[in-house]
């Protein structure tokens, strides 16, 4: 994988473009192609990773195309052998560091012989689940230009009118009553995960100076790519950011409590 990204690094310098180049061409936040450059791709969801990759590579002249192509086959590259973790043997027991294995093969013919027909048991074992396992390919990931996530995740911010009239709160499902108002603002991109009560996640893609709010019976559960890109306020209360900028933090729970101790 660091030959793969290194490459990417060595194409944009070749092209005389800086990061910063990059990033006012297709609206990616500079932190986000720096870490690609570095391999650090633990920061977003694996779709928005390839998604980044080809607005990166095109906008660096490369081919999408072949850039996914590579980086695929790193992928595969860098993937752990099917059955075998590190730190064990081929039969998955652990092996203290530090032996030498030569060492260990010196004992007797007995001992020898039951070694080798166990090793056999085990590569035999080890073809006939590489035939069963081996054939079912994963499903494809599924690409989403850069764009169309941007357009989506704008969709997903478009207010939605109340009657003019009305200031009660919004009744949720069962006639019981939201009681809690989320309100963030966004200083800088940053992807964050929404599970407003027992909902199913969503997720959004916001740009520098957006803003958004969500209505929750109970609490609010938060997952950031950028904690401090964030500033939160929780039925007009200010909670200020989850976290430092970069930094990111996994399901935070946002309540009533959250009110009492800030």
């Amino acid at each position: 994988m660091k030959a793969f990204f290194d490459e990417l690094k060595h194409a944009r310098e070749a092209s005389g473009m800086s990061l910063n180049d990059i990033a006012d061409s297709t609206l990616i936040n500079v932190k986000y192609l720096a870490a690609l450059e570095e391999g650090d791709t633990s920061i977003l969801p694996q779709t928005y990773i390839r998604a980044f990759l080809r607005e990166y590579a095109t906008a660096v002249g490369l081919d999408p195309a072949v850039v996914m192509k590579k980086y695929d086959g790193a992928l595969a590259a860098s993937a752990p052998a099917p059955g075998t973790e590190p730190g064990t043997d081929a039969g998955g027991a652990s092996r203290p560091a530090g032996i030498n294995q030569s060492a260990v093969s010196g004992g007797s013919v007995f001992f020898r012989r039951r070694g080798f027909i166990v090793a056999a048991i085990v590569v035999v074992t080890a073809v006939a689940l590489w035939n069963i396992v081996g054939r079912q390919q994963p499903p494809p990931i599924q690409e989403i230009p850069f764009q169309a996530i941007v357009k989506e995740n704008e969709q997903h911010l478009a207010p939605v009118p109340l009657p003019a009239a009305s200031t009660s709160p919004i009744e949720g499902p069962q006639g019981k009553v939201d009681s809690l108002l989320l309100r963030a603002t966004m200083t800088d991109s940053v992807w964050v995960q929404m599970i407003i009560d027992a909902q199913e996640p969503r997720e959004y893609l916001f740009r520098p100076g957006a803003r958004a709010s969500w209505k929750a019976r109970d609490r609010f559960t938060v997952t950031l790519g950028n904690a401090g890109a964030v500033q939160f306020t929780l039925n007009q209360k200010s909670l200020g950011t989850l976290g430092r900028n970069g930094q990111v933090v996994r399901n935070v729970e946002l309540s009533h409590q959250a009110l009492s101790t800030h």
